[in-house]
């Protein structure tokens, strides 16, 4: 998740359980980021999104490789 967040994949991890304070402040801190951005587009290219470097025995990769496996195991399901 480090590696998502530096990389500029996700703006922020909310860990569960979720509190609804947490969720809103977050939410706020998300927009008031957002409406900075577009009112100075030099801040979009200084946080412009690298492409993720994930080495194959990286725990990123193998959590990636799994969520793939059960969505292909969904989608075989759903076809038969």
């Amino acid at each position: 998740m480090i590696e998502l967040i530096n990389q500029g994949q996700i703006y922020r991890f909310l860990p569960k359980p979720l509190s609804r304070e947490l969720l809103r402040r977050s939410l706020i801190s998300a927009l008031d980021r957002y409406r900075q951005v577009r009112a100075a587009p030099i801040l979009a290219r200084r946080h412009a999104v690298e492409e993720p470097q994930f080495a194959p025995s990286s725990l990123s990769a193998k959590l990636m490789g799994y969520w793939r496996r059960i969505r292909d195991q969904g989608r075989a399901r759903q076809g038969a």
